[in-house]
């Protein structure tokens, strides 16, 4: 009886011990307590970017994918959001493989909107790994819905 007991005592204390260690790791996704403005300072590779509607993403290429024919560069192409003078501000640049070009601009949020270089992205995702931007263009006389989807460099 008292063996048995011992036993069960271990079991409950290995367990325990378990789940204080699990419960212990980094949580590299943890947003509690950072604004937008925070979490978007950084680096930013492009990891998909797709319409809900079929789109003419460039010289003829038609259809809801406009990251497979482009992975190549546009996986190498980085987006830095730089902290400004206010929280809600700063300078953006831009290395983009695909066309071989540098550029830097500001950036401006606003609640879940960003604003780049005078373009407005929806927010639809914003972690410490994850960005995703959406906005609404005009294909076939359809409003067609794109969006980037980053992750953190």
């Amino acid at each position: 009886m008292k063996q048995r007991s011992l036993l069960a005592l271990l079991i409950t204390i290995s367990f325990s011990a378990a789940l204080l260690v699990s419960s212990c790791k980094k949580d590299d996704n943890n947003t509690i307590g950072k604004s937008k403005s925070e979490l978007i300072i950084g680096s930013w590779s492009y990891t998909n970017i797709s319409s809900d509607k079929a789109y003419d993403w460039e010289n003829d290429v038609i259809g809801t994918d406009g990251f497979t024919y482009r992975k190549t560069c546009m996986e190498a192409s980085i987006l830095t959001f730089n902290k400004g003078t206010t929280d809600n501000n700063g300078q953006f640049l831009i290395y983009d493989d695909c066309d071989e070009e540098n550029g830097e601009d500001t950036w401006i949020l606003q609640s879940d909107v960003l604003s780049v270089a005078g373009d407005d992205f929806k927010i639809d995702q914003l972690d410490n790994t994850t960005l995703k931007l959406s906005f609404t263009d005009s294909y076939n006389n359809q409003d067609v819905k794109i969006t980037y989807t980053f992750k953190r460099r």
